[in-house]
Parts: C-alpha cells; structure tokens; sequence
C-alpha cells in the first residue's frame, strides 16, 4: 500500500488528497449507477411475474374458471409463462402463452413499462378435436402493474359434436387495473 501510495503521488503530483477523493466519489457513483441500470430489466421482471399472477387470480374470480399456472419462467430481460384455462361444461381446455420482455428498455427501445407482452391462446391439442388457429394478443403491463391488451382471433372453425363450431374475425381489447378490480374490454369483428 505504500508502493501504490508512491506511484498515486509520483502519476499525479498536481492532485491533492481532496482531488482524489471527489474523483473515487465521481467513480464509484457513476459504477453504483450502472449496476442499478442494469439490475433494473430483473427487477421489472419480478414485478410483471407479480403482475402476471394477479391476473391470473382475477381471471379466476372473475370467470370462476380453473386456471392453472403451469410454468412462468423469468430471465433476466424475458420471460415465458403458460397457464391452462379450464372450460368443464365444454371439456376444452385453453391453453395461454406469453413471452414478455421486461422494461424500461424493450426491442422497441426505451418504454416506461414492466414488461411487453406477446402470446396467444389456443385449444389445448385432444385427439377428438382439431386445434383451430389460436387467438394471439400483445400489450403492455405499465409501471403500475395495469394491463393493457389487444387480440386478434382470424375466421376459424373448430370440429365439435359431430358438426363445426364456426367464428368470424375477432378483435379486441382488455383493459385491468393493477389490482383487477377495474377490467374493461371491447370484442368486436
């Protein structure tokens, strides 16, 4: 330590001690923050999961449909989830996948978000029916932890009963506050 307080003074013999010190100051600041910078996609992350699971309950409430959660697996700047939605008087199962990409900072560049969504839903694969296209959707989950929405669900038919259950084009938008209790939607063709 006293070689390398040598070498300090002999490198920069014009700096005082107080020089020195505002300099580390200035260095380390500007390391701590870069740290947060880059911690800040993996903490986004935790609270979309958080987010994400709430909704998931509000679904449940909502609906009185079983859903189950079958993986949510975070990465640092994504992360996938896939959750079943339980249709008994159909026997159908819905089967939902998302991939979201934390914030502030997104393919698309800088968004104020915790995370963007793409994902769709889809008929769960039985051998008795064929699986029509699934209904994909995208939106946001904004810093609040509200969810935005929309889909889209192209014409399709699905083999049912001996005959086929058809649609036309489906469109629309979910809107849920953080805590589920405000969810507004609109479908339309």
């Amino acid at each position: 330590s006293v070689s390398h307080a040598l070498v300090a003074r002999r490198t920069f013999p014009a700096m005082n001690r107080t020089t020195r010190l505002v300099i580390a100051i200035v260095v380390g600041v500007l390391l701590l923050s870069m740290l947060t910078l880059a911690a800040l996609p993996y903490w986004f992350g935790h609270q979309a999961e958080k987010a994400h699971r709430a909704l998931l309950d509000e679904l449940t409430l909502i609906t009185g449909l079983p859903v189950t959660l079958k993986h949510y697996e975070r990465g640092w700047q994504h992360s996938t989830a896939e959750a079943d939605i339980v249709l008994p008087g159909l026997s159908l199962t819905l089967t939902v996948r998302h991939a979201l990409q934390h914030g502030p900072w997104t393919k698309d560049g800088w968004a104020p978000l915790l995370a963007r969504v793409n994902g769709d839903i889809g008929f769960a694969s039985t051998a008795s029916h064929a699986v029509p296209v699934p209904l994909t959707l995208q939106g946001d989950i904004d810093l609040r932890g509200a969810v935005r929405l929309s889909f889209d669900w192209p014409a399709t038919q699905l083999a049912w009963a001996g005959g086929n259950l058809r649609w036309q084009p489906l469109r629309g938008t979910l809107h849920a506050d953080h805590d589920g209790n405000r969810v507004r939607g609109q479908i339309g063709g």
